[in-house]
């Protein structure tokens, strides 16, 4: 039976190319993305569409499964089973051996069982489902239940299963001489019992058990009458008679077989890494329903709009660590968006007052999206990118101005060598390698090409001539994407609020905070004179 193209997690049947990184494995690090990418054996990454269709076809299944438990266990066991099956293909030798045979055979019947258990899952949430994805599914498994091809191959199945499933034991016979030497042996009968162990105390036991098949002592093969090659013999001579009884119940199963690899079961094996995909999808959406923040399901608008508007965002690995921590705590919810007026930001404040977090939260919150997930907000409208690059800090201070500038500038160089329209920048604390005159003569040019480059990007830095300089280098005419601030907030007395507000930058209080965090602030200098004088 011919079938067309069917996938549970992709539109169509173009290619479909995964997200570009300069280093996949630092960047998931620096957007502490672990939880999500490395988790339940998923390369994630390789499902990441920027496909507006696939991603939208992909919010809907996610969509059933929020709201259909049981779809969500349906899907992990039809994985399971699919994976079985790959798994019997794997170790099947070639030939016809009766051990080959017999794992042709558990294929079939793995496989039967996998349409069985779709057809009655599916049948029980008729009425529930509203996704193409699945209402398809549901539709490609009621035709093949109906298809007399299947009906003919589980008919079949199930009167032969029984021959090979029902062999229990043999029954052996074995003639003797008149000095009680054996001589002769047979197979007398397939029994669909098994027999019991013959030691004593099994025997006292089973006194009360008439008919049921006891041995009264084990047979090995072995002894003076024999010598070891004999007994090898006999041995083999056993092997063979049950090879013989098996293979007639075998050759019943050839017709079966031909059936079952005649027919186009190959689009079906092919939904196991699917259905993997989506229980697992599942479970973590479980995991982020458990801190009870919002969560929801982005608009998906076309590439070509470079559209990111969130309200109410927040890093969901964050927020995982400090719930752990206090169940009761707050998490901060910020709004971010990259519009006409600003698809780069130039991102200041304090330490600790959440630039890293923001950074994170919308490079998570990308690539969730790009997957078909929910993402980590109250809303949300974004277009997908073809490429995420990450720039974090690497380094820490005691390497400060010890020619880590170089190594910075050549990490940076590889990331612009590939960049493009459509890449998600996200840079914090790029250039802390030296002193503030230079980072911020570098940092400028930096800004100046992704602004010509036409991307989008955040900018965390503490050098607040860069964050002086927008005005300036949105005027120059190179500038595709307009260049604006954003500022991680400081409320009065130095707490931080961890609300990024679009503003500019009060450079006195960051600098004020600093100062502060060192205890050098004027306020607890001239306190630390006053308590050392009343010491004297």
């Amino acid at each position: 039976m011919e079938r067309s193209f069917f996938s549970l997690i992709y539109k169509t049947q173009q290619p479909h190319h995964p997200l570009s990184f300069c280093n996949i494995e630092e960047t998931i690090k620096q957007l502490d993305a672990g939880w999500l990418l490395y988790a339940r054996g998923i390369d994630w990454i390789a499902y990441v569409s920027d496909d507006v269709e696939t991603i939208r076809y992909r919010e809907q299944a996610f969509a059933d499964l929020m709201a259909l438990p049981a779809l969500s266990a349906l899907c992990a066991e039809c994985a399971e089973t699919l994976e079985s099956i790959d798994a019997l293909r794997k170790v099947k030798e070639s030939g016809q051996t009766n051990e080959t045979m017999l794992y042709s055979i558990k294929e079939v019947e793995l496989y039967l069982d996998f349409i069985n258990r779709l057809h009655e899952g599916l049948g029980a949430l008729e009425g529930h489902l509203s996704s193409e994805a699945f209402l398809t599914l549901a539709k490609r498994v009621k035709e093949e239940w109906e298809s007399p091809e299947h009906q003919a191959l589980r008919k079949g199945v199930s009167t032969l299963s029984h021959q090979i499933s029902g062999i229990k034991s043999l029954t052996v016979g074995i003639n003797l001489d008149a000095n009680l030497t054996p001589y002769e042996s047979g197979i007398l009968s397939v029994n669909e019992e098994y027999f019991h162990s013959g030691d004593l105390v099994s025997r006292f036991l089973r006194m009360e058990e008439k008919g049921k098949m006891t041995t009264l002592a084990p047979l090995y093969i072995t002894g003076r009458a024999f010598t070891p090659r004999e007994a090898a013999a006999l041995n083999i001579s056993v092997g063979d008679a049950l090879k013989k009884i098996v293979s007639s119940g075998l050759r019943g199963w050839q017709a079966m077989l031909k059936k079952y690899f005649a027919m186009n079961t190959a689009p079906w094996l092919a939904l196991s890494t699917e259905f993997r995909y989506l229980a697992s999808g599942a479970q973590i959406i479980g995991r982020l329903r458990e801190l009870k923040l919002p969560l929801c399901t982005p608009e998906a608008r076309p590439k070509e709009e470079k559209c990111f508007a969130a309200e109410g965002l927040y890093n969901p690995a964050v927020a995982e660590k400090l719930r752990q921590k206090d169940p009761k705590a707050q998490i901060v919810l910020n709004d971010l968006s990259f519009d006409e007026q600003g698809m780069l930001y130039v991102l200041t404040g304090p330490n600790r007052g959440g630039k890293s977090v923001i950074l994170q939260a919308a490079g998570i919150a990308q690539i969730m999206f790009q997957l078909g997930l929910p993402v980590a907000a109250k809303s949300a409208q974004i277009s997908p990118v073809e490429r995420i690059y990450t720039h974090f800090a690497t380094f820490s201070d005691s390497t400060v101005g010890k020619g880590r500038l170089g190594e910075e500038c050549a990490r940076l160089k590889d990331m612009f060598s590939t960049l493009g329209e459509y890449s998600l920048v996200l840079m914090d604390e790029t250039l802390s390698s030296t002193d503030s005159l230079e980072a911020a003569a570098i940092g400028k040019e930096l800004l100046l090409a992704l602004s010509a480059f036409g991307c989008r990007g955040i900018f965390a830095t503490h050098i607040h001539e860069l964050a002086g300089s927008v005005q300036e280098l949105n005027a120059l005419p190179s500038c595709r994407s307009k260049i604006d601030n954003l500022v991680a907030g400081v409320e009065e007395g130095g707490k931080r609020s961890y609300k990024i507000r679009r503003t500019l930058p009060d450079g006195k209080s960051y600098a004020k905070d600093i100062a502060k965090r060192y205890g050098l602030s004027f306020e607890d200098l001239m306190a630390e004179r006053k308590k050392n004088r009343q010491d004297v």
